[in-house]
């Protein structure tokens, strides 16, 4: 006759076996637990999937994305969708694959929209583990805010071109938050390009989401001192997938008494009333942190483009080389995108060169150039934005647009 655990039922033993056999975890099933998963792209492809995977009956797991499903999503989020899903909600997609692994009596639920200012406190009060699967600077600073005042832990990771990162903020009375470690947004993750940008090899977002799976299970199974060691409160992890096959590093983080978020001194609690009011802007959709600038739409920009002689609109395409290659607006020229003051004098020389009387720049998905007009437009009046970029100035013209394109 056997004897079994009377936290835990027959069915729950069966799945959980391999993972509760370690000493370190077997001393408390994964009941009752809640995480919320900001980001359903490449590394919720891991981070979600296993999570659900993990879970007993009573937990919960609730996902949040705006986004649509791309056909250039599916290479590093396979796990989440698959061809037919490209078009549709990814949050909804995604909780159709984290069902399809989760036991019966896991909770997957979908959060409407995205997040913002106006709800982001309410969800993270709801759940006891916060995953940033973003790569929005200012959805990290968001999250950072509201973990610190709720004390939720917040499992955030990163993965750009070769190169990936994650810690655990806001986790114990000493875990620091992400403003301890980057004051300003543009210093953690840089509010200029991600993976649209610069480019990400394939599995490196699947490797750090199971980074983040790991590290938020064991803020779920574990606590006290074992926590303590095991987890990466404290430490940022650096993964290279360049360097002599695969480079992996820590760094020590501290938490800061001057912290405008989770300081404890008057000083701090001012300078967070200070951040909150003036850094971060919420258009009721979400968090934005790039500066508003004049603008033109595809279709306006295809009648200037047709309408208008060759030399009258000038269209500078601020993408890296590679993409600009691929594919670009007939005629455009390419000048990519630097924060620096070299950028500047290049655009300086190229409008002198060809004096249009309009000048449009554009990127992928109109963030660079947004940020790229904002640097010259104290220079030069007329330039504009192509608002959503290339890939919304495709999806808009379709096929009369084509002959726009060279491929």
């Amino acid at each position: 006759m056997f004897v079994q655990r009377s936290d835990m039922t027959r069915d729950e033993i069966e799945r959980g076996c391999r993972m509760m056999s370690l000493p370190q975890l077997s001393k408390r099933p994964l009941h009752k637990k809640s995480f919320l998963v900001v980001g359903c792209g490449g590394l919720a492809n891991t981070c979600a999937t296993y999570i659900a995977a993990c879970l007993l009956p009573g937990c919960r797991i609730t996902l949040i994305d705006g986004d649509l499903v791309e056909a250039s999503n599916l290479q590093r989020q396979h796990q989440l969708y698959s061809v037919k899903d490209v078009g549709r909600r990814k949050a909804a997609s995604a909780r159709v694959a984290c069902r399809r692994v989760a036991m019966k009596g896991v909770s997957v639920e979908v959060a409407s929209g995205m997040l913002s200012k106006a709800n982001v406190r309410d969800l993270v009060s709801k759940h006891d583990i916060i995953l940033d699967c973003t790569d929005c600077p200012a959805t990290r600073w968001l999250l950072s805010s509201a973990c610190a005042t709720a004390r939720r832990p917040f499992v955030s990771g990163a993965a750009m071109e070769w190169s990936g990162q994650v810690t655990v903020y806001c986790s114990g009375e000493a875990g620091p938050c992400m403003r301890c470690v980057f004051p300003e947004p543009s210093d953690g993750g840089g509010g200029r390009g991600g993976c649209d940008t610069l480019g990400v090899f394939p599995p490196l977002p699947g490797m750090i989401g199971c980074v983040m799976a790991s590290e938020a299970l064991k803020l779920a199974l574990m606590d006290g001192s074992q926590l303590e060691e095991a987890s990466l409160s404290g430490r940022l992890l650096l993964v290279d997938m360049l360097d002599g096959g695969l480079s992996t590093r820590t760094v020590a983080l501290k938490r800061r008494p001057d912290c405008p978020v989770c300081g404890w001194t008057e000083e701090s609690a001012a300078a967070q009333d200070r951040s909150d009011a003036s850094s971060l802007h919420d258009d009721g959709d979400g968090v934005q942190l790039l500066p508003a600038v004049n603008s033109i739409g595809p279709k306006q920009l295809r009648h200037l483009m047709l309408e208008s002689p060759s030399a009258a609109c000038l269209v500078i395409d601020v993408r890296p080389k590679p993409q600009f290659d691929m594919v670009h607006l007939r005629g455009s020229v390419n000048v990519p995108y630097e924060d620096s003051q070299e950028f500047v004098d290049k655009v300086k020389a190229l409008l002198e060169d060809h004096r249009p009387n309009t000048a449009v720049v554009c990127c992928r998905k109109g963030n660079d150039s947004r940020l790229a007009v904002c640097a010259l437009q104290t220079s030069f009046k007329y330039l504009l934005n192509l608002d959503g970029g290339i890939m919304q100035a495709a999806k808009e013209l379709g096929v009369a647009g084509k002959h726009l394109f060279v491929p």
